[in-house]
């Protein structure tokens, strides 16, 4: 079936000088005109209805043909065309949290507060510590204090280490055949213009301990800091991730890389 778009390059059918002429005002009066619809009068041979639906294609208007035999006829409407704001607001996408999920979400920006915004509207009535939340320092959720030239140095020192460090070619070789290695370039682009990102994958493609990596380079090429919190299920697995994504960059954990297991540090 052809697309719209392609329906408003096809050539109006040929029909009697007379009918193209009365049809075509009859649309123009239309289009002037501040109705919301226009009815032709039954009897339009086929040929002259399908002038009519590919012409209102071409004007922006939707057509619709109704009835049986001579009883048949054909509508046209206007197109209501929405605001840029309503479109961008349509395609946002759009989230359901349970009411467990809310009362989590109310305690956590309770302490750590996302902006001056008021908590209520994000988060309902479900947390009893909404109403008294404060802005509290803790180092995890604060953003680092970096400049550019530091940045810049510490990017120099990754790439440095990834070319002098022993075995860390090998493992940089052998990141570079994860799965999800050649999604890199999309991922950070997509983090660039998305608030929220989704990322799918089979166990062990590299989710956890390459993304954050991508990420991170990424936005240090850019000489801009960055922290990302990656949360793990169970304390084993926080310490592995950390030490394993700290080798990777040949550096110890609790330098660029670390770990929070409720207070202890690495």
């Amino acid at each position: 079936m052809p697309s719209k778009k392609n329906n408003k390059r096809q050539p109006l059918p040929k029909i009697a000088e007379a009918t193209r002429i009365r049809l075509t005002r009859a649309l123009e009066k239309f289009q002037a005109s501040n109705d919301d619809e226009y009815k032709f009068e039954p009897g339009l041979s086929n040929v002259d209805r399908r002038y009519v639906h590919v012409l209102s294609l071409k004007m922006g208007f939707k057509s619709k043909s109704s009835g049986t035999g001579n009883e048949r006829r054909l509508s046209v409407r206007k197109v209501t065309k929405k605001s840029q704001s309503d479109n961008k607001l349509e395609s946002l996408p759009h989230f359901t949290f349970s009411e467990e999920s809310k009362r989590a979400l109310g305690d956590l920006f309770a302490h750590f507060p996302p902006g001056d915004g008021n908590l209520k509207d994000m988060v309902g009535e479900n947390s009893g510590k909404t109403h008294s939340a404060r802005r509290h320092t803790d180092d995890i959720f604060s953003s680092p204090s970096m400049t550019k030239d530091e940045i810049a140095r510490r990017l120099e020192i990754v790439v440095s280490r990834r070319e002098t460090v022993s075995g860390l070619k090998e493992i940089t070789e052998l990141r570079s055949k994860l799965p999800i290695a050649s999604y890199k370039d999309e991922i950070t682009s997509t983090v660039d213009s998305h608030q929220v990102v989704l990322i799918s994958g089979e166990t062990g493609c590299g989710k956890t301990t390459q993304v954050p990596q991508y990420i991170l380079d990424h936005m240090w090429g850019k000489g801009e800091v960055c922290k990302i919190l990656c949360t793990q299920p169970r304390r084993i697995s926080a310490m592995s991730v950390s030490e394993r994504i700290s080798k990777e960059r040949g550096e110890p954990a609790g330098d660029n890389i670390g770990y929070k297991l409720h207070d202890k540090y690495p």
